[in-house]
């Protein structure tokens, strides 16, 4: 198992509400929407290096839970056998797994594999 690090995880937005709970709560709501388009972060390790991390650009493996940044030439046509992989009506996969080579969706859509 990799070793953990801890992060301090930023995620800022403007909005106007008539209270700060009432604000809390927009915010709430927004980040739980599977729909949000809320994918960027600021993220500050222990040595207090910063990373931006874009989730819209990440993939996680549906089998083996890798999550790792979609390929730029990324095309889900290429897929081995696609067609008899995926369910009509089904998420449609970004790329295969390049640990596992399962089908893997974009981040943004999955959530937390563990």
């Amino acid at each position: 198992m990799a070793k953990l690090h801890r992060y301090r995880v930023r995620w800022e937005i403007d909005l106007e509400e008539p209270t700060p709970a009432q604000a809390a709560l927009r915010v709430l709501d927004i980040m739980r929407d599977r729909s949000s388009i809320a994918t960027v972060f600021l993220l500050k390790d222990e040595r207090r290096k910063t990373t931006k991390i874009d989730l819209e650009a990440f993939a996680i493996c549906d089998s083996c839970g890798f999550i790792f940044k979609t390929p730029k030439d990324n095309d889900f046509a290429t897929i081995t056998d696609l067609n008899e992989r995926i369910e009509p009506g089904g998420m449609v996969p970004v790329c295969e797994c390049p640990e596992c080579g399962s089908l893997a969706y974009p981040a943004t859509k999955m959530g937390d594999p563990r």
